[in-house]
């Protein structure tokens, strides 16, 4: 259907916050199940790749909260990983949520806490 949005309005916030929230639920689909994700940072806290990924699914799942959580704990262990991938990857989740969205308030804040302390 966002194929069929005329040009002019491509550019309109909520169709672009839509559009990527239907490219995050996609990337999410090809992590499977969550338990999964859950049990490899069982065995290891540190493993941040998987840390992404379950924060993907569950920014999927409709729980912005803890996605923004994991992306904030890979953030306060290890800045560098992924060339900052974890606070590009939360930038990415406030664009589809939108600015005014309550998960996108607190983590913002969060996030300025880690990012100045």
């Amino acid at each position: 259907m966002l194929d069929q949005v005329p040009e002019e309005l491509k550019e309109d916030d909520a169709i672009k916050a839509l559009a990527a929230r239907i490219a995050q639920i996609e990337e999410a689909r090809k992590f499977g199940d969550p338990a999964v994700l859950e049990q490899a940072l069982a065995d290891n806290p540190d493993d941040h790749a998987s840390r992404v990924k379950l924060a993907k699914v569950l920014n999927a799942e409709g729980k912005r909260e803890e996605a923004a959580d994991h992306l904030l704990t890979i953030m306060r262990k290890d800045r560098e990983f992924e060339d900052d991938g974890a606070r590009k990857q939360l930038v990415a989740f406030f664009e589809a949520w939108g600015p005014k969205d309550p998960a996108t308030i607190v983590a913002r804040r969060r996030l300025s806490t880690i990012l100045f302390s």
